[in-house]
C-alpha cells in the first residue's frame, strides 16, 4: 500500500512539474521596441475617457494628428483612420480593450505597414498614481526587416511624443 501511495505522488508530482513549466513558457515577457511614459495631471478614469475620445486624441496629439476616424465598430474591435498632419494616413485596429485595468491594444492594418514590416502593435497602458495623477505609456512592438523597422520606430516615437508632449499639459 505505502508504494502505490508513493508511486502516486512521484507520477503526480511529474505531471504538475510538467504543467508549471508549460504555463511558465506562456508568460514570456514583451521586449517593447518604443516605449514613452508621462505623468498626467488626471484621474485613471479622467485619462481613459480622454483616450477613448477620437477628438481629445487629435487635441492632444499637439498638432502630430490630423484626424481619427472610427471605421467600423464590432464589439469585438474598433478599426480607425488616422490621418497625420503631413498627409500619412494609418489604418488600425482596436483588438483589446481592457476596461477594468483600462488598457488597449492596437493592430496596424497591414495595408499601412512599411514594406518589410511582418506586424505593427501599440499598446497603451494607464495607470495611478494617486487620486490625482495618473502614467500613461505607449508602446509598440514590431516585427520585420531591421532597416524598416528603425523606420516604423522612429515614426511611431515621433508620434508618441507628440501625445506626451500634448497629454503634460493638461489641467
Amino acid at each position: 500500500m505505502n508504494k502505490v501511495v508513493i508511486l502516486f505522488f512521484v507520477v503526480f508530482n511529474l505531471f504538475a512539474a510538467n504543467r508549471v513549466e508549460a504555463q511558465m513558457a506562456a508568460a514570456k515577457k514583451i521586449v517593447w521596441d518604443v516605449e514613452i511614459n508621462t505623468i498626467v495631471n488626471a484621474s485613471k478614469g479622467d485619462l481613459w475617457r480622454l483616450i477613448n475620445d477620437n477628438q481629445q486624441l487629435v487635441k492632444h496629439s499637439n498638432g502630430y494628428v490630423k484626424s481619427i476616424k472610427s471605421i467600423d465598430q464590432n464589439p469585438s474591435d474598433v478599426k480607425r483612420e488616422i490621418r497625420f498632419a503631413n498627409g500619412n494616413r494609418r489604418l488600425e485596429t482596436i483588438v483589446q480593450t481592457d476596461l477594468v485595468n483600462k488598457f488597449m491594444v492596437i493592430k496596424i492594418n497591414k495595408a499601412s505597414l512599411i514594406k518589410g514590416i511582418k506586424n505593427a502593435e501599440i499598446a497603451i497602458f494607464t495607470k495611478s498614481i494617486d487620486d490625482e495623477n495618473s502614467r500613461i505609456s505607449w508602446l509598440a512592438k514590431i516585427e520585420g526587416k531591421k532597416s524598416q523597422k528603425k523606420l516604423l520606430v522612429k515614426q511611431l516615437k515621433a508620434e508618441f511624443e507628440a501625445y506626451a508632449k500634448g497629454f503634460n499639459n493638461l489641467h
